[in-house]
């Protein structure tokens, strides 16, 4: 498994420039919570989500950045992987 912290935060906070604008801002939050990222979530990060919940990459806590990049996997990759039952 080649999985590092760097692919959840580059993905899950991409510099795009969406924080300069209001309406960019809410707009790029409202996709990520409400469902719009699932798909590229369970295409790119399934198998990360998976290594994440089963324990694998329970060392990423080890640093700041790392534990971020878990908690974003557990948190929100989960609910985009398994969303509608008990494991989201």
């Amino acid at each position: 498994m080649g999985f590092l912290p760097t692919d959840v935060l580059d993905f899950w906070f991409p510099d795009t420039g969406h924080q300069n604008a209001p309406e960019t801002y809410a707009a790029f939050w409202s996709e990520r919570m409400q469902g719009g990222m699932d798909n590229a979530i369970i295409s790119g990060f399934a198998d990360l989500t998976h290594a994440a919940a089963t324990g694998l990459l329970d060392h990423w806590a080890d640093t700041a950045r790392g534990r971020l990049a878990l908690i974003v996997a557990l948190d929100q990759f989960s609910r985009s992987l398994w969303r509608n039952t008990p494991a989201a």
